[in-house]
């Protein structure tokens, strides 16, 4: 169960999660399990509604087989379970800016990380929201338990911020504009991570280029606030289809995604 409230002016949801029927598996996986859900695949989507032991489990094993790792932790897992978190073994991190100063605060105890400040680009907008975001992010990329990862940033209606491994700058997206009223923003982070997902399976590379990047996440940005007239209403509801309509100019296209019940699993 997942009740939703959304604030209309800042463009979110606010998911507070209760147990369902995911933990009612068998928790911890079982080597067997393990095999049969890993073998073949090349990149592993983890989200919060796994139990926490199966989350880590597979992780881990993912990582030792070269697999690429996403987590979409949201809302963010107790401090204790951020503090033995096995971060080396994760390829991207996807948070919103809340959730990223909540991270920073809990594993950035070294006080030099909080001294790491880059200037703000000029050619950005003059918004002090976004410069706060931009601020965390630098200082969540200077962190030596992310020195490997990749962190993914949402920001609501002012876009999207990514720090990518090997690549000196943070790179800015903005949202696409909205036409009309916004009549429902659930589901908008699912889209995000799934289009971001498939996005890095398209790469050649298990680490995509600047350009790559750049394009993956205008992407991004623009199926999760659609410039269409109507407003699109994605309903995520546990392990159903997830079918996503749009219309622009008459025309219709649908995308169908499926969740698993113990975790998302990408096949090449």
């Amino acid at each position: 169960m997942r009740p939703i409230t959304s604030n209309s002016h800042s463009l979110r949801i606010h998911p507070v999660l209760h147990k369902g029927a995911n933990f009612t598996l068998p928790d911890p996986p079982t080597q067997n399990d393990i095999e049969r859900h890993l073998t073949g695949i090349s990149h592993l989507l983890l989200q919060n509604e796994i139990p926490w032991a199966s989350t880590l489990t597979y992780l881990e094993h993912a990582h030792a087989r070269g697999i690429v790792t996403i987590f979409n932790p949201s809302p963010m897992p107790a401090d204790a379970e951020l503090h033995t978190f096995p971060w080396v073994a994760l390829s991207w991190l996807i948070v919103n800016e809340g959730e990223a100063e909540g991270l920073l605060h809990v594993i950035s105890r070294n006080p030099r990380n909080h001294d790491v400040e880059e200037e703000y680009p000029v050619n950005w907008p003059d918004d002090n929201n976004l410069r706060l975001a931009f601020s965390t992010l630098n200082k969540l990329r200077h962190s030596e338990r992310l020195v490997s990862t990749g962190v993914v940033c949402t920001l609501g209606a002012a876009g999207v911020l990514a720090s990518i491994c090997g690549l000196k700058e943070i790179l800015y997206l903005p949202a696409t504009a909205l036409e009309g009223n916004v009549r429902d923003t659930t589901g908008a982070g699912d889209c995000f991570t799934g289009y971001f997902a498939a996005g890095l399976m398209e790469s050649r590379n298990k680490q995509p280029s600047k350009n790559e990047a750049v394009e993956l996440l205008r992407l991004c940005v623009q199926v999760c606030l659609p410039t269409f007239k109507r407003t699109i209403s994605t309903q995520v509801l546990g392990c159903r289809n997830v079918c996503r309509k749009e219309r622009s100019n008459g025309k219709h296209s649908r995308a169908v995604g499926r969740r698993s019940p113990v975790i998302s699993q990408i096949n090449v």
